[in-house]
């Protein structure tokens, strides 16, 4: 299927947002546990920004963001990798023992997820959006924000309605069994005209969409 897509949007990280750490079961192994700094993995997927070596991420904004927030953080030492975005969450659920654990950054909140990890306060926060197209989008559309669903950016972006867009029919993507305010946000305007949907199992989501652009 061929498709024009016209609008992406990423959730801007910022400071405020929230992160996830493992719970630690205890576990040691060896007479160096005792000496030996435990270790904080920090977590995020595949995306726009990121580069290293390896799943190893060695530099970008959201690095600078983890760097940062690590230098709080004495006790431990750090790591900084990439995974999809499943990967990722079964690191954090699944391997940690007392002396490494795995902080996915930027996570969004779900009270399943409480279960078997702790949040950081406060908790992320998803709103402005970012929006990505492959033309410049048309003058009368610029500063008709939506504010039930937003506030003002004008310091940093031009303020845009996403109502607006998607009433226009520029087209974006949902992915199937993929849930975040972005997706719940769209379905309020979504028709067969402006919205895509596909499957993004085992796809890094972000960098699909921005492919297909």
């Amino acid at each position: 299927m061929s498709v024009v897509v016209t609008l992406v949007a990423f959730v801007l990280l910022c400071f405020k947002s929230s992160v996830l750490f493992a719970q630690t079961d205890g576990e040691c192994e060896g007479e160096s546990c005792a000496s030996k700094k435990p270790t904080v993995v920090w977590l995020r997927p595949p995306e726009l920004g990121i580069e290293g070596s390896g799943v190893s991420i060695t530099s970008g904004p959201i690095y600078d963001a983890m760097a940062y927030l690590s230098t709080h953080l004495h006790n431990y030492e750090h790591q900084y990798e990439a995974y999809p975005v499943k990967r990722a969450w079964s690191l954090v659920q699944h391997q940690h023992s007392a002396q490494k654990v795995y902080c996915f950054y930027g996570a969004a909140y779900q009270e399943e997820r409480a279960e078997w990890g702790y949040y950081s306060q406060p908790t992320s926060i998803n709103l402005p959006l970012l929006i990505v197209a492959r033309k410049a989008l048309q003058p009368s559309l610029k500063n008709e924000l939506d504010t039930a669903q937003s506030q003002p950016t004008q310091e940093y972006f031009e303020s845009i309605s996403l109502r607006a867009l998607l009433q226009q029919n520029l087209r974006t993507v949902l992915y199937n069994d993929v849930n975040n305010v972005y997706a719940d946000t769209v379905e309020q305007w979504a028709t067969k005209n402006n919205v895509v949907r596909l499957n993004g199992l085992g796809k890094d989501l972000g960098m699909h969409t921005i492919a297909l652009l």
